[in-house]
């Protein structure tokens, strides 16, 4: 297989409480081909000993006092050759082995431009405590521009180089909060999120008082202003009826979740169908893109099955 560059920016400021986990998150996956740069805003606690430490796994790193994040995350990118790309903050840790599963995707799928992961939280000692199942269509663009309750997880999501030029290279440092939500609206213009039956990272939700926590009101305006003026962007008659149509969608999708057959087809005949995803095909031990049709557990029944079925002829009857 074919290991494209990836290169991951992190941005931080009196991190020292997580920050190594982030980065031993990341250089512990011993992908060959990684770029990885740290921008720091000034750290005056024990942050930059331990950028110090990992400095010779570290692509490059720089401590300066900065306007933020997302002025952070600009410089990074600006530094930053890797043919995909991604952001991890830092108190967010990547899973065992995702830089592979990334390169194998979008190495095997070259029309792919951007991807994401199942959603996952870890706890505050670094427990993966919630996986988000991916078994419907919230992720379509128009459903994440108008239903408030969903978002696209940024610590699971990578994109290729070319998308992030077509959408201007650049997140918008105007923001405070949703830099991430305004830089997918973008990505919307141009290509469809394609959604992973796999774990590739997660956000550590570790107290009250962390900012994606307290200002998460904020966060909310910030999205609502982003979310009206992409609507505002469609053709009339399109901006009407996807709203009329996420209303409905929205009301029916509780019940269409319970694999009730009839609802299931209601729900998409309101909405559309839902996008393909890539999943994890044992038959062939590689990702392939699936319609999800089939419900999850009949899925890996059958890969069971077949595993097992392969495997029979390799045993003696003693084992």
């Amino acid at each position: 297989m074919e290991f494209p560059k990836i290169s991951i920016v992190t941005p931080c400021l009196n991190a020292e409480r997580f920050i190594e986990d982030t980065i031993v998150s990341i250089i512990s996956q011993n992908y060959p081909n990684l770029e990885y740069i740290i921008i720091d805003g000034g750290s005056i606690d024990g942050t930059i000993d331990i950028l110090k430490k990992y400095e010779s796994k570290i692509t490059f790193w720089e401590t300066n006092c900065d306007n933020g994040q997302y002025f952070a995350l600009q410089r990074g990118f600006d530094l930053s050759t890797g043919d995909i790309m991604a952001w991890l903050n830092a108190d967010d840790m990547l899973h065992c082995g995702a830089l592979f599963a990334v390169a194998e995707i979008f190495s095997k799928f070259p029309d792919i431009r951007w991807i994401m992961g199942q959603p996952t939280v870890f706890n505050q000692d670094g427990s993966c405590v919630q996986i988000v199942a991916l078994n419907d269509a919230i992720w379509h663009s128009e459903r994440i521009l108008e239903d408030e309750e969903h978002f696209i997880q940024q610590e699971s999501t990578f994109w290729c180089r070319e998308l992030w030029e077509q959408a201007g290279s650049c997140i918008d440092t105007s923001l405070e909060l949703a830099g991430d939500f305004e830089l997918w609206a973008r990505f919307f213009r141009y290509t469809s999120l394609h959604t992973v039956t796999t774990i590739l990272g997660g956000f550590r939700f570790s107290n009250a008082q962390q900012r994606s926590v307290r200002c998460y009101d904020k966060y909310l305006e910030e999205v609502s202003a982003i979310r009206y003026r992409e609507l505002e962007l469609l053709p009339r008659l399109q901006r009407l009826t996807t709203r009329m149509r996420n209303r409905l969608a929205v009301l029916v999708r509780p019940y269409a979740l319970r694999e009730t057959p009839i609802l299931r087809h209601l729900y998409y005949a309101i909405y559309g169908p839902a996008p393909d995803m890539l999943s994890f095909d044992f038959s062939t031990w590689s990702y392939v893109l699936t319609n999800n049709a089939a419900p999850t557990e009949e899925k890996g029944k059958a890969a069971r099955t077949k595993l097992l079925a392969d495997d029979e002829p390799q045993h003696s009857p003693n084992k």
